[in-house]
């Protein structure tokens, strides 16, 4: 790895079984990538439910963030992969609720239906970038 790029994880030993980071920062920039609702042993934590997986991905995404003394008012851009439109809106409350603690605004956002994601508990997924 770049001695220019670090790297966070959440679960850790799930994140280096399937080679990724649940964030990487370069610069001033922060990458916060495929956030899913999984526990430490990789199960799913709101199994059908989308309003319990979106408070475990948002609570996620604030710890990264505060980490790197930054909140959601640092973000830029968010994408959100979602398998079924009928779990957007209660997934969409909860994220809604998670910026408005912290900013009046938004950042720029794509919602995009997927088939499938890393195993079909999970309902959502969220990226990001954040600037610091």
């Amino acid at each position: 790895m770049n001695d220019k790029i670090q790297t966070m994880h959440i679960n850790e030993n799930i994140e280096k079984g399937y080679g990724f980071s649940a964030a990487a920062r370069a610069g001033d920039t922060l990458y916060i990538g495929g956030l899913v609702s999984w526990n430490d042993q990789g199960e799913t934590i709101g199994t059908n439910d989308a309003e319990a997986q979106a408070n475990n991905i948002y609570a996620q995404i604030k710890k990264i963030l505060a980490a790197h003394d930054a909140s959601f008012s640092n973000v830029a851009s968010e994408t959100i992969y979602i398998t079924d439109w009928a779990a957007a809106e209660p997934a969409f409350e909860v994220r809604n609720r998670y910026y408005k603690e912290d900013t009046p605004t938004y950042p720029s956002a794509a919602a995009i239906q997927v088939n499938s994601l890393i195993n079909e508990d999970l309902l959502i997924e969220v990226q990001m970038i954040a600037h610091l």
